[in-house]
Order: structure tokens, then sequence, then C-alpha cells
């Protein structure tokens, strides 16, 4: 199994909060507002004392992101700690790689049915994965391989090149999560929801050579309220009980644990914090920026570009 194919898990947590934002491209020409308090980075203070600062990442590894990976890495450089989603390690790759599979008796082909599988098989194939690299992974972790397969196969994700800084420069890494909690979003999934993102993804990939585009267009503009609106709009096709499923299990749920998590951290840290997380996760009432500000701390937005 190729590394990317690992990674690309790491990626799609972050990008896709629910896995049926891919369902169709964003609208031409929605108008998207940037604001002062729809920023990527913010500083984090309390009673007038700087703490840290917070982050919003895409988990993505592209050329265009080096300038907002270069502003990042100074604020690490500055900081005590950095904390993400999950400490990149070796041993969380290899957890990635085992939950991602389906059990020993099991295939993606004997699951999804000819039909579906004849087609995944054609979009593999155009794009150098073979059937071996993909025949027991699970229906959500086939989708990702195939999305990301789009993007840059050899490129670091964002957040894996601000963990290698970090332990370049001797800094404290400190974990939000833990893999079984990350990977049992997917898992959450029946395995028919896990089946209809993959059709909905090979769909996508056979209409568009880069389906992360807008997202990635998005975030360049240093806009968390232009990336909401993206999300926003590749979400209109959900029901309300599946919008409803994603958000809690992706976003809400997960803010709550990493909101205590940063805030212990913040609180025993005597050098300043850098957080770095999925920029999805700063935005809305249940939200990491909105949930600093609730438990005393002011955040004021920094300009990257």
């Amino acid at each position: 199994m190729r590394h990317y194919v690992v990674s690309a898990f790491i990626c799609w947590l972050g990008i896709l909060a629910n896995n049926h934002l891919l369902a169709k491209p964003p609208e031409q020409g929605v108008e998207q507002k940037k604001t002062s308090d729809s920023a990527l980075l913010w500083k984090i203070l309390r009673d007038g004392q700087e703490e840290g600062y917070l982050f919003g990442t895409i988990h993505l590894g592209n050329p265009e992101l080096s300038p907002v990976i270069k502003t990042v890495k100074g604020h690490i450089k500055n900081s005590e700690t950095l904390c993400l989603e999950l400490e990149l390690n070796a041993s969380t790759m290899m957890a990635v790689a085992q939950g991602m599979m389906l059990p020993n008796n099991q295939r993606v082909h004997n699951i999804v049915g000819p039909d579906t599988y004849q087609q995944l098989s054609k979009a593999m194939k155009q794009r150098g994965i073979s059937e071996g690299q993909f025949g027991r992974l699970k229906p959500w972790a086939v989708a990702t391989t195939l999305v990301m397969a789009t993007e840059e196969k050899n490129a670091l994700a964002m957040d894996q090149q601000l963990y290698v800084y970090a332990l370049k420069e001797q800094r404290k890494i400190c974990a939000l999560e833990n893999i079984d909690a990350q990977l049992a979003i997917f898992d959450g999934f029946t395995l028919e929801e896990q089946v209809q993102m993959l059709k909905e993804t090979i769909e996508l990939v056979d209409r568009t050579d880069r389906p992360l585009k807008p997202l990635l267009d998005a975030y360049l503009s240093e806009d968390l309220s232009a990336i909401e609106q993206v999300n926003e709009t590749y979400n209109e096709d959900m029901t309300p009980e599946m919008k409803k499923k994603f958000n809690e299990l992706a976003l809400i749920n997960r803010n709550k644990k990493m909101l205590t998590a940063i805030e212990l951290e913040l609180e025993k840290t005597q050098g300043l914090v850098t957080v770095a997380v999925g920029a999805l996760h700063l935005v809305g009432d249940e939200g990491l920026v909105l949930g600093l500000k609730n438990k005393g701390f002011t955040l004021m937005p920094v300009t990257i570009f």
C-alpha cells in the first residue's frame, strides 16, 4: 500500500467533515464576504496575556499552501507546544492503515455490487491505483483514496508538515484526540451509507479532475466564512437526518472534546501553545473560536497574507 493511501485518511477527516460535501461542485458566482470574525489564524489571550494561537488547517499537500505554512511555522517556533488533532507518528499511521481495512473475509467488490465496482476499477486504473491497493479497503476508505488521488500524491499534508517542523524544532506535541476516536467517525456509518458515499465520489471524479479545488480556493481566500459557504453549498442534497449525523459525529462531538483538551493545555503550559486543527472546527456556534471565547479567552484575528 502506498504511503499516500494512509495519508489520505488524515486529509479526509479535516476536509470532509461530511463526505456528502462532494455530492456536487459549488455554483459559480457565489458571493463570499470576508470578515474579521472569520480568519484562519487567531491569537489567544487571557487577561491581556498572550497564551498562543488557534489555526484552521486544510489537510492537503499543495504548493499553493506554502506561504500559509511558513507563517504558522513562525508561530510554532515561538511556542512551547504544538497541538494537533493527532500525533502523526508511525504508530498512528499504522493504526490508520489497519482501521481502513475490511475484515479478512470481505472484499469491496462483494459489498458495492458489480456495476459500481466496474466504475470504481476504471476510475482507479485511470489514476494508477491497482485493485491490490484498494480491494480490501472499507468503502469510505476507498472513496478517500479515489478523491485524494486527484490531488498531490507525494506532498505531505499541511498538518504533517507542521508536525515534522515542530519535531525538528524540539517542540512538545499535544494530541487533542486519539486515533480510535477518529476511526469511530467513519465506522459510525453503516455499510449502505459508506457505499452511497463511494458512489457519489465516483460520480464526482468522473465530472472533474480536481474535486477539492473549490475548497482549496476558499481556504486560500483566508476566510472561514468562505469555507463554510462552500461546505454548505456542497451539502444542499443531504437529507436533514444525514446532515445532522455527519455534523454531530465529525464536528460537534469532537469540538467539545477538543475544547476541553485545548483549555487544559493552555492552563498547564508556561510558554505559548499553537493549536492547528481542521478549519471547519473553528466555525459556527459549536466551533472552537466561540467555544474559547465562552471560556473567558480573548481571540484576535491575525492576517496571514
